[in-house]
């Protein structure tokens, strides 16, 4: 898990370091301070999904100019947030699931909709395996 959060925090240290464009090394040094403390969280085994969600808002929120000395830094990161979200939800029911991961009114819309592929969607998302997102739709359907 921290070798994904390590290898996001050196392409952004890279962009920051080789990038051309003034603009992308202030964008690059405001990812790297948020990730500093996500970071020292981690090593102690202690981040928190409000901390993911945030870098996630970061962002989204925030244009590089030009990516390119940046490298795959988000697919780091990405893969970052999936091993902790699937380390927070262990255990957890999928009511708990969905509603810690944000998905609890989307999902209640797309079923009263009957979106099945949507609800699907969802469900994997909150890293559900497909025998379990298969029985909870039919259940979904059977009440609808």
């Amino acid at each position: 898990m921290l070798s994904s959060l390590a290898n996001c925090i050196l392409k952004i240290e890279n962009g920051v370091q080789t990038s051309k464009r003034p603009e992308d090394r202030i964008t690059g040094e405001k990812l790297l301070a948020y990730l500093a403390p996500v970071l020292a969280a981690s090593e102690l085994s202690i981040v928190e999904l409000k901390d993911i969600h945030g870098f996630e808002r970061l962002v989204g929120h925030s244009f590089l100019i030009d990516p390119a000395p940046f490298g795959t830094f988000y697919a780091d990161w990405k893969n970052f947030r999936d091993q902790c979200e699937r380390t927070v939800v262990a255990g957890m029911t999928v009511n708990e699931r969905l509603f810690v991961l944000g998905f609890l009114d989307e999902f209640d819309r797309v079923t009263a909709l009957g979106e099945w592929d949507e609800c699907r969607s969802i469900l994997r998302r909150a890293y559900l395996d497909d025998s379990n997102i298969e029985a909870i739709i039919k259940h979904h359907k059977k009440e609808g």
